[in-house]
């Protein structure tokens, strides 16, 4: 999948059970994880020897990074506060969703994204909201059908 984006992200990495992307770009990162949710959602994969009903959590973060050439790999790397907010957004992520933090969803907004929405969070039943972290979700009309959209609680 990352081949049809390969224009747009500038640096990609695994680490663990983790899956890392940097994009030059808001509406090409939010996309991204839109296809990659629902790709891994819709993978059967019991066929291909893994347990069934296995996800992700996606978050997603804009802001500055710092590029240095990794000195184990010798390719260019990126770094910094950024990248460790998306990490820590990643955990309260529901399976199957895409959370984005504040940052990115005003410069989705400023972007003026149409491919994608962003919603603030409901407060959880226990009363506390996440704070500065937003839903993303297909809008209605590039849906097609309910099994696309998320709702407000992030249930599909």
């Amino acid at each position: 999948m990352s081949n049809r984006f390969a224009d747009s992200i500038i640096a990609k990495n695994t680490w663990g059970d983790g899956l890392y992307f940097v994009f030059s770009d808001v509406d090409l990162a939010g996309n991204f994880a839109l296809q990659l949710a629902d790709l891994v959602t819709k993978q059967n994969w019991e066929e291909k020897g893994l347990p069934r009903g296995l996800n992700l959590r996606i978050a997603l973060h804009a802001g500055p990074v710092y590029e240095f050439d990794d000195p184990v790999t010798g390719n260019p790397s990126y770094s910094g506060t950024h990248v460790s907010r998306a990490a820590r957004i990643e955990p309260i992520a529901p399976p199957s969703l895409a959370y984005a933090s504040e940052a990115f969803a005003a410069l989705s907004a400023a972007q003026r994204t149409r491919d994608f929405t962003l919603r603030l969070r409901r407060p959880n039943p226990d009363g506390q909201r996440l704070r500065n972290v937003a839903d993303v979700s297909r809008p209605p009309e590039l849906c097609g059908s309910a099994a696309c959209k998320s709702d407000i609680n992030g249930s599909r």
